[in-house]
């Protein structure tokens, strides 16, 4: 899977148990095992409508207006909370139907929505290396 799939998580399990569908985004490449992912919402609650990085939005988030990178409405890319998940646990839902692929962002989108999520404030620390890094991949995959 590569940085910037959009997958459609029919089972996605949020921090607090909760289960339901969602679509998420990959931000790496998976080479330490686990992708990082951070999940989209199409409700705007109070979110600004400005294409692109809304830092200080609550929550940060990146806008994406309705028919642009794939997604069919207005889309946020909520950038408080990353999701860790390990490769045979998206095989497996994979195999089961339970992920599927639904698009993949480009590399210059991609870079602008880890460039805004590496600004959050609400990134634990223990993903921000790793943001970076995907980051720096890019650069050097765009070179």
């Amino acid at each position: 899977m590569t940085p910037g799939t959009v997958l459609l998580d029919k089972q996605f399990r949020f921090k607090d148990g909760e289960v339901a569908k969602k679509l998420i985004v990959v931000l790496n490449d998976g080479t330490d095992g686990n992708y990082l992912t951070v999940k989209t919402t199409s409700q705007e609650k109070k979110k600004n409508r400005k294409p692109g990085c809304q830092i200080n939005d609550f929550p940060p988030n990146y806008y994406l207006p309705e028919n642009s990178c794939g997604f069919l409405g207005d889309t946020w890319i909520l950038l408080e909370e990353v999701y860790e998940l390990d490769l045979p646990s998206i095989l497996a839902k994979k195999q089961n139907v339970i992920v599927e692929v639904k698009d993949c962002l480009s590399k210059e989108l991609l870079q602008e929505i880890l460039l805004c999520a590496m600004d959050s404030q609400d990134i634990a620390q223990q993903f921000l290396d790793r943001l970076c890094a995907a980051n720096d991949n890019l650069s050097v995959l765009s070179k």
